[in-house]
């Protein structure tokens, strides 16, 4: 991966491009440690543009190599990103775990979205999160918290009512713009909050 200091939605990215091009698994290289967040982009993006589902860090001997680096990333971006901006925000795809909701609560920290955003978690996840207080604070910030159902499957996003998303996950946007017929704004995480919010 030629890639300096990849955010998770680069990990994406990578995820979709790798998916194209191996079948049953790939090494790849150069790629650091990447966070859970990170590792959770990788396997949904490739998870979403073919049959490959596995990975290993580090690389593999003998296997034929494929380049990753800006260009390509350019490519899955320009492919995906059909929005230069989002009616709605929506964060879950594949879906926030415990960690990843209180890295939302604490990225928040005071601010509120200034437009509807929809927070995807499984159940037991949003039961956590609420005992735990993480739940209150992305309530706080705007945020709708919707529990065992699909960001990218859901009769919630409808292009009757929405234009465009914007999401930092390159499942979602493959998904809602074939499934839900809506246009896609891809940002990683940090760049949604810093543009999507204000203090309240």
């Amino acid at each position: 991966m030629g890639i300096p200091e990849p955010d998770e939605l680069d990990f994406g990215m990578l995820g979709f491009f790798a998916g194209k091009v191996a079948d049953q698994s790939v090494a790849i290289s150069g790629a650091g440690s990447p966070d859970r967040r990170s590792c959770k982009s990788l396997c949904g993006g490739m998870g979403t543009s073919g049959t490959c589902g596995r990975f290993s860090l580090g690389g593999g001997s003998g296997a034929e190599e494929v380049d990753f680096g800006k260009e390509e990333l350019r490519g899955v971006y320009d492919e995906l990103n059909t929005a230069d901006r989002g009616d709605m925000v929506t964060l879950g795809s594949p879906q926030l775990g415990l960690e990843e909701m209180a890295g939302l609560s604490s990225m928040l920290g005071g601010r509120r979205f200034k437009k509807r955003c929809m927070v995807f978690c499984p159940r037991l996840v949003q039961e956590q999160a609420q005992r735990l207080g993480y739940a209150s604070q992305i309530r706080r910030a705007g945020c709708e918290i919707l529990s065992d159902c699909c960001t990218c499957l859901t009769p919630l996003i409808d292009r009757g009512e929405v234009d465009s998303v914007t999401t930092n996950s390159v499942k979602g946007a493959y998904y809602l713009k074939r499934s839900n017929g809506v246009d896609v704004n891809l940002k990683p995480l940090s760049e949604i909050v810093e543009d999507e919010t204000g203090w309240s």
